[in-house]
């Protein structure tokens, strides 16, 4: 990672900037790409993030979000690239029958390309002179939350799941780089710094809103309601569970959730809905999309199973086949076919579940039952009349975070990122079968298992980083063989 972190962040911000502000650059010097405004520089950081963003769609194959496709007759090169995620292999970027290397650090270099870009606009943007220092203070606020946003996805991809205070002071987590100079030699962060670091710039961006005074009607800019509810998932995953409920609370007033059954399109994520508050990443379809549709895998049936037939998300967010008995014959995710937007969301119905979830452990048992029912009664045609939700704190807790995965399956990494902090007593285990072919040729079905303490919720480091930087410590996933 040395030469690999070190000369991305040497170089990127300033080619980012020169190929994203084109238009604006004093170009009477050529070596000279000076943004002269707050919104030239916003809109580099946001070219980057809103437009670019893509979610490792890989990492969905290893949720149980997916199954391995009952039509599927024959293996391909498509099958083979995801099976070591599918199957939770050590070596996620070895192809088990090729046993050739596929590069997976993309996802890994765009988040520290993008942080570098953070870094650059926080350390210079002041000296703009073409802007109030309302939108100077606007800018910093979008620069600290995405700064945060790609740090909470990468320490929880690659660092340790979040335990406990104690645990996280010695867990492993990732990288930290909050300056643009090029002559730190980097090595991972205890999971607490890195939190503390997360926590931190969320702050700073609220108080970087609160002084702007800058209110956007646009869903691609954030809010202070889409950065509270970001911190409120960030305590979240650090079991604080009182300030998970004292950060929701000033909102939650003006928290509309958007009733699905009256929906008159099929586009249940449109920005005037009132639901979706903040939208990133580019619009276009993902590998689990496309896998799908080529009959590669299919939707996990146990997930389609779990929602009631009036639930409104089953109809929008999933596609089926019927043979002539009426009989289910394979289940297609189908959810963000139906969105102009992006491909990733903050929205309401996450704060209510966030303050569920804090509710239930605290054993508030009541008001917990109260924030589900509300998500409920906005996506099922019967509401609440179907549905009995449990009295006591485990059972309901369980419950809240299968109402998680109904409501946020596919989305970005909820789903990956809700299994590693569970824990073991609420954790499910996972098992899947994954059909070997021989060409086209059937050999056998081979079962895998995610068990409920597996080490394998943790990635290990891209190859390409560990082949830079050798010495930099990795996290030690266990092999994983068909039982």
């Amino acid at each position: 990672m040395k030469r690999y972190i070190k000369s991305l962040l040497a170089f990127v911000a300033i080619a980012v900037l020169a190929n994203s502000c084109k238009g604006f650059l004093d170009e009477t010097d050529q070596s000279k790409f000076l943004p002269r405004t707050a919104d030239h520089y916003s809109s580099a950081l946001l070219g980057e993030f809103n437009y670019k963003y893509a979610p490792n769609s890989y990492i969905q194959f290893m949720t149980d979000d997916l199954q391995d496709a009952n039509t599927v007759t024959q293996n391909n090169s498509t099958r083979e690239i995801y099976q070591p995620y599918f199957c939770w292999q050590k070596d996620v970027e070895m192809n088990m029958t090729s046993y050739v290397r596929t590069d997976q650090s993309s996802y890994w270099a765009y988040c520290y390309k993008v942080i570098a870009l953070c870094n650059n606009l926080l350390e210079n943007i002041d000296g703009v002179s073409e802007s109030t220092v309302a939108e100077i203070n606007y800018v910093k606020a979008e620069a600290y939350f995405i700064r945060a946003f790609l740090y909470f996805n990468l320490v929880n991809l690659y660092g340790e799941p979040y335990e406990n205070a104690d645990q996280a002071k010695d867990a492993l987590g990732v990288p930290w780089k909050g300056s643009t100079g090029t002559d730190t030699y980097y090595n991972r962060e205890s999971l607490a710094t890195v939190y503390d670091h997360i926590l931190s710039d969320i702050e700073n961006s609220l108080s970087h809103l609160a002084a702007s005074g800058l209110k956007y009607d646009n869903v691609y800019k954030i809010s202070e309601e889409a950065v509270t509810i970001f911190l409120s998932r960030v305590h979240l995953f650090m079991k604080n569970y009182d300030k998970v409920i004292t950060t929701l609370d000033p909102i939650m007033k003006k928290a509309k959730l958007f009733d699905y059954s009256g929906i008159a399109s099929t586009q249940t994520y449109e920005p005037g809905n009132g639901e979706t508050i903040y939208c990133y990443g580019a619009n276009t379809s993902n590998n689990v999309y496309s896998a799908c549709t080529n009959a590669y895998f299919e939707a996990d049936w146990g997930l389609f199973e779990s929602y009631q037939e009036d639930d409104q998300r089953r109809e929008k967010w999933f596609t089926w086949g019927v043979n002539s008995d009426k009989e289910i014959t394979y289940i297609r995710p189908y959810k963000h076919v139906y969105s102009n937007m992006g491909q990733c969301f903050i929205r309401y119905s996450e704060a209510y579940l966030n303050r569920a979830e804090a509710f239930a452990f605290k054993n508030s048992i009541t008001v917990a039952k109260a924030d589900v029912g509300t998500v409920i009664s906005n996506r099922v045609l019967s509401k609440m009349e179907n549905v009995t939700l449990p009295d006591t704190q485990d059972e309901l807790i369980k419950y809240i975070y299968d109402e998680r995965h109904r409501e946020f399956c596919y989305e970005d990494y909820y789903r990956w990122f809700d299994l590693r902090r569970m824990g073991e007593k609420y954790r499910p285990e996972i098992k899947r079968t994954f059909k070997v072919y021989n060409s086209m040729a059937y050999i056998r079905t081979d079962t895998y298992y995610l068990r409920k303490n597996d080490p394998n919720y943790t990635l290990a480091l891209p190859y390409k980083e560990k082949e830079n930087n050798p010495m930099i410590m990795d996290y030690d996933r266990f092999d994983k063989v068909p039982e």
